[in-house]
């Protein structure tokens, strides 16, 4: 078991990648914005205006690059055409955000355990392993599709209880602990935890201080709250992640605000009385894609 490292004024470590692969994306993703800001404004309202928005902010930060056209390999290019395909119905108010992939489940699965989002996952699990953070009462918020589930799943030796607004589709995977509803607005009916984590769900608080303090009380003193979470802007220019308009589809994000900058996540963690606080960056070339952060009672 390593100590857990405690430093807010930079980072504890880095974890680099291959900055032409965001490249990549960043690229296809500026591609799908440029068509989809040529649509008109009028009457636009709720996820479309929100991705209307975030597509021309994309547009403008991001230059257009001579050469090769985008990759398209991957899950997230398909979901980035995906988006393209039924923007008309998003922009006319025919459909929602979560009924675009609500017949696909494999492919959204896909999309949140592979590159890049499956890398925030791996971060938060690599963490809590290496720091002997799942050998207690452990519960997960948010847990989704379970792509970091699957990876501590095998680590807790106590009680891992993985939580989520809806259960149901906890319940369909095989992956050990148990599986309760759980909305991490209002206060938990835990005790004495000694690790709460979560990856890329607490953003989508629509308070953070109060959410917060919610996950404070739960932790025993001495417990950890690990937050795997993205960042809005990925550089000083700034440059809007990538993805920005894609999740703009989903309430939690276009209706909230999406990722947090990493220095709000550390002042109100301060706040709301953690003792110690850290983080760890996930650093693709240039891009700062955001990492983890992490606090103890």
């Amino acid at each position: 078991m390593k100590p857990i490292p405690a430093v807010s004024d930079h980072p504890a470590y880095t974890v680099e990648e291959p900055g032409d692969k965001y490249l990549s994306l960043l690229d296809a993703a500026r591609e799908v914005a440029s068509q989809l800001v040529r649509t008109t404004t009028d009457g636009l309202g709720g996820a479309a205006a929100y991705i209307h928005g975030a597509s021309q902010e994309l547009v403008a930060a991001v230059p257009e690059r001579d050469g090769e056209p985008p990759a398209t390999g991957g899950a997230i290019f398909e979901c980035l055409q995906r988006l393209l395909a039924v923007w008309p119905d998003i922009a006319a108010r025919r459909v929602e955000g979560e009924q675009v992939f609500s017949g696909e489940p494999a492919l959204w699965k896909r999309a949140m355990t592979e590159w890049p989002m499956g890398g925030f996952a791996r971060m938060a699990a690599d963490f809590m392993i290496e720091h002997d953070l799942l050998g207690g009462n452990v519960v997960e918020l948010g847990a989704g599709v379970g792509s970091c589930s699957a990876m501590v799943a095998g680590h807790v030796t106590d009680r891992f209880v993985r939580t989520d607004l809806q259960p149901f589709l906890l319940k369909r995977q095989k992956i050990a602990g148990s599986v309760e509803r759980y909305d991490f607005n209002e206060p938990g009916r835990w005790q004495d935890l000694d690790t709460v984590f979560s990856v890329n769900a607490v953003h989508c608080a629509k308070d953070k201080s109060a959410t917060l303090r919610h996950l404070f009380n739960m932790l025993r003193a001495g417990g950890v709250l690990v937050l795997g979470e993205g960042t809005p802007y990925t550089d000083d220019r700034p440059t809007p992640w990538a993805l920005n308009p894609f999740f703009g589809l989903f309430r939690g994000w276009w209706d909230i605000g999406g990722f947090v900058p990493r220095e709000r996540w550390l002042e109100a963690l301060k706040s709301t009385g953690f003792s110690r606080v850290g983080y760890a960056v996930r650093r693709a070339g240039r891009h700062d894609l955001g990492g983890l952060i992490w606090a103890v009672k």
